[in-house]
């Protein structure tokens, strides 16, 4: 079985894009969990998901970072990316601008 969802963390607007596969009429035997670096999304596995799930037994969850992919963005970590685009951008504005 194929799913998706978004699974609600705790706190105010946290969730989770999670992708899930699960054999079913198996017993589950393994679990396998991938999970992306900084910047990236689910779709960077699209050629893993279809040989994965062909073997007998394992049940596979993908989830997406907080702030990535199709997971909520997370306030702080809004900030954290916006300052590193500016910086980065050469905007003069945001370089050394106090935090509140």
């Amino acid at each position: 079985m194929w799913k998706t969802e978004l699974v609600q963390l705790s706190g105010k607007n946290r969730a989770l894009n999670e992708y899930s596969v699960e054999r079913v009429g198996e017993e589950v035997k393994e679990t396998l969990v991938m999970v992306h670096g900084y910047g990236a999304g689910l779709g960077f596995f699209y050629k893993n998901y279809e040989p994965l799930t062909r073997i007998p037994g394992w049940r596979l969850y993908s989830l997406d970072l907080l702030g990535m992919g199709n997971s909520v963005c997370y306030p702080f970590l809004s900030l954290f990316l916006l300052l590193g685009a500016g910086w980065r951008g050469g905007s003069a504005s945001l370089r050394g601008a106090p935090i509140h």
